[in-house]
């Protein structure tokens, strides 16, 4: 069956400001749910494939190999219409994007150990397209086939990880996180990655680092996430070249980051939110990445190069004893106090409790002697940065010994709007 021109539908369409059911009227058939502006194009492939299963779509990409570059471009141009208000993560939405791309990848990436034609090469130029502008990958996420590696050897090594950069679908750099635990511990280990990996692959926000998916060509007992590579690296290492950053803003984008993973149901902790785990997108945003990870490698078995893998110093009391708290698990709460060390440390280039030489020393100082972050003195770049009398109380209350008392994040975000130039970012991650 060959792709159609636009048309009027005949089939039963159901519209709403952004959200349109489009099925044929066979009950029989599998109807689709697409937020589409335009859902004139929707119903013009599915009306001319007949799709009645995901396998038939499938079948549909093969048969009009011919054509499938219009296809795609036509998908591509109606994603350029989606706004912020286009809701992105219905199930039904997501379940036809997955098998679509699905569908792509196995022409994109055949199995037969053969150079790849002009099919295969648009396939792949195409995924990679459709990731840029959904934010998701395929619920299949295992890029073996679709990663090359120019060097087997690590270029950054981290607290609990060592980082590879790839080539992903032959046009993307990407990170390639291999975690490091104890050959014994794999299975238990794994069932943490597999739920982290299910939370991750589907949070979609301008702010928030996106998941390409995983990689086992290190072998397959190593877990490896991929996500884009960010050239511009985390913003402790930019404000290194870039003194002049306009820091404050860049906050408030990394505190509407965090606002969207706490207003997921269920909740999404982050858990070891830090200046260097705040990229730095090629537009200069802001990228919260690694949410979750502090859970995952608190499991036995994980090993590290430094005592505490470096984050004592963002860590909320509670955190550290508990005496203080009977639930030591990190909480929003927690993220909010981590948040609030994270301007000041992105204000100041200085780690929180820059005055305590030693990490180990924190938890006396922090537990026993109930210190908190020591405000910069007047004469300070951090307030030409933008430290004001007014947000130095805002991060005190963020600081706040009492969990239950610290502010939530739309009331940080709220505030934190006031003190910087309030310019969301509406750009792509990649």
């Amino acid at each position: 069956m060959a792709y159609l021109p636009r048309k009027r539908l005949s089939s039963t369409t159901r519209q709403d400001k952004y959200f349109c059911i489009v099925s044929p009227p066979s009950e029989h058939h599998w109807p689709i749910y697409i937020n589409w502006p335009d859902q004139e194009f929707l119903g013009d492939l599915t009306s001319a494939a007949h799709l009645r299963s995901p396998k038939d779509l499938q079948c549909y990409v093969a048969r009009n190999a011919d054509e499938l570059e219009t296809i795609l471009k036509d998908i591509v141009q109606e994603l350029e219409q989606w706004t912020d208000e286009t809701p992105r993560e219905d199930k039904r939405t997501v379940k036809f994007m997955e098998t679509f791309m699905e569908s792509l990848r196995l022409h994109a990436f055949p199995t037969r150990e053969t150079k790849p034609g002009d099919e295969a090469l648009i396939c792949q130029e195409y995924l990679l397209k459709l990731f840029r502008k959904l934010g998701y990958y395929t619920s299949k996420p295992f890029l073996d086939h679709e990663i090359s590696l120019p060097s087997k050897n690590y270029c950054a090594r981290g607290g609990f990880a060592d980082i590879h950069k790839g080539v992903w679908l032959g046009g993307r750099s990407v990170a390639i996180k291999v975690l490091r635990f104890e050959k014994h511990t794999a299975d238990v280990i794994r069932k943490y990655f597999d739920r982290e990996l299910r939370v991750w692959r589907l949070l979609q926000h301008p702010n928030v680092l996106p998941l390409c998916g995983t990689y086992t060509g290190f072998g397959k007992e190593k877990l490896c996430f991929v996500s884009p590579w960010q050239v511009n690296g985390n913003i402790r290492e930019y404000l290194g070249k870039n003194s002049h950053f306009d820091r404050l803003n860049f906050m408030y984008e990394a505190a509407l980051g965090l606002q969207y993973l706490h207003d997921r149901i269920p909740q999404v902790i982050h858990g070891d939110l830090r200046g260097t785990n705040i990229f730095v997108s090629e537009t200069e945003h802001a990228l919260i990445a690694d949410f979750g990870l502090s859970i995952l490698t608190e499991q036995p078995g994980f090993t590290s190069d430094s005592w505490g893998n470096g984050s004592l110093r963002w860590m909320a009391a509670e955190l550290l004893s508990e005496e203080i708290a009977e639930d030591t698990r990190r909480t929003t709460a927690s993220d909010i106090y981590a948040y609030a060390c994270t301007v000041l440390e992105v204000l100041t280039d200085n780690h929180p409790f820059a005055e305590v030489v030693r990490d180990v020393q924190i938890v006396h100082h922090v537990v026993n002697m109930k210190k908190t972050p020591q405000r910069p003195p007047d004469d300070s770049p951090a307030v030409s940065r933008g430290l004001s009398d007014d947000l130095w109380q805002l991060l005190r209350k963020c600081w706040l010994r009492d969990r239950q008392k610290r502010p939530r994040i739309d009331f940080v975000v709220d505030s934190t709007a006031l003190y910087s130039r309030r310019v969301p970012s509406k750009v792509e991650i990649l």
